[in-house]
Order: C-alpha cells, then structure tokens, then sequence
C-alpha cells in the first residue's frame, strides 16, 4: 500500500542548525503519536509538515503530492493542523470557526453546509454554535478545532499536544474521537504528546524523537 504521508531527508531547525534528519513513511487509517523529551523539536516537525515553518533540506509528500511549493489553498487542502493554543481573535463564534474550514474548498463551498451540519452533529456541537470561542472550556474548544479540521475535508490532520490543558475525561474524548477519526474516516492524524498513558491506549503508532538521526 502506498504511504499517504512520505517524508525524505528531511532536515527541521533553524537559521541551519539542524534539529531532526528523518525519513518516514505512514500509511492512511491510523493515529500516530510523535514523542519525546522537551526540546526534540516536536512541535517544529510538525510546523514544518504543515507548511508554516520552512524545512532546512528534503522533501514532504501528501497522497504522491510534493508540499514544497503549493499554494497555500491546494497545500489547505491536503493538510488540516490543530494547535492547543487558542487564536489571538476574539469575537468570533463557534460555527463561524467551523465555516472557515471550507476555505480550501471556495468554489464549492455552496454544498458544504450539509456536510458541516453532519459533523456539528457527530461531534455534539449544536449547543456551542452560537457561543463566541473565548467562552469555552478548554476540552469544547479542542473538539470545534477538530471540527474545524474535519470540515476542511484533509487526508492528514496534524495536532500538536491536543490534550495538554484538558481534564481527565476531556482527554478520554478527545483521544477517543481523534482515533475514531483515523480509522473510521481513512486519515492520517498525527499528534505530538508527553502523556504517555494516553499514547499507549490510543495510538496505533509511535513516533519516538529522542536525537538527530
């Protein structure tokens, strides 16, 4: 089976101090957790697959794809990414942060409204849509982020440490619902974590960083 995700020579760091030199190949169907102690470079691995940090050397295919180079849109429709922290915006509100997952899809955006009502409902959103994001928990927040993330319609979703400010049952949820995403949609979600406990319940994969190699 062809991999979904194929990272070649990959070089991640700054102003040309390398950080990470991997190659990986992943398939589509699973939920991969990337680990490892602070400052491996998790989080700029991950900005990197997204596009929004430049890789040093190497190359980043998506479904046969190469990312370098891509429009933003064709790169928004390939690659959907989560980040813990919230946006600096406020004022906007729940379902007009899932409409901006169409973004990738403008011309067609007309027929996403059926798809959109869909996830709000498997994602038990209807009683949020009209809140403005700054009033939610920090466990509802993550899950409208994930909505966000399904209504943009990405083969890979990309979430760095998705849990770290959640409870204990929002973490449950959260996992539970990013692995019921893999494997029930056919995407590739990869997440960066610490907690251990939860990578070993929910992962299919692991992703170790612990050096340049």
């Amino acid at each position: 089976m062809k991999p979904i995700l194929e990272i070649k020579n990959l070089k991640v760091g700054f102003d040309q101090r390398v950080l990470i030199h991997v190659s990986k190949n992943f398939e589509a169907g699973k939920i991969v957790a990337l680990i490892g102690r602070n400052g491996t470079g998790k989080s700029s691995l991950i900005r990197t697959i997204a596009g929004l940090q430049k890789e040093l050397e190497g190359t980043i295919s998506i479904q046969g794809n190469t990312l370098l180079g891509l429009q933003p849109i064709d790169l928004a429709k390939l690659i959907s990414v989560v980040f813990t922290q919230r946006p600096a915006v406020n004022g906007i509100d729940v379902i007009t942060l899932l409409e901006m997952g169409t973004y990738p899809h403008q011309k067609e955006s007309s027929s996403f409204q059926e798809k959109i009502n869909k996830i709000i409902g498997e994602l038990q959103l209807e009683h949020l849509l009209s809140k403005s994001i700054e009033n939610l928990s920090d466990g509802e927040f993550q899950k409208v982020m994930i909505g966000r993330a399904l209504v943009q319609e990405t083969p890979v979703i990309l979430l760095d440490e998705p849990t770290a400010f959640l409870d204990y049952v929002a973490k449950e949820e959260v996992m539970s619902l990013l692995r019921e995403i893999a494997h029930n949609s056919n995407k590739l979600v990869l997440f960066s974590s610490h907690d251990l406990t939860l990578v070993e319940k929910y992962a299919d994969e692991k992703w170790i960083l612990d050096s340049i190699s």
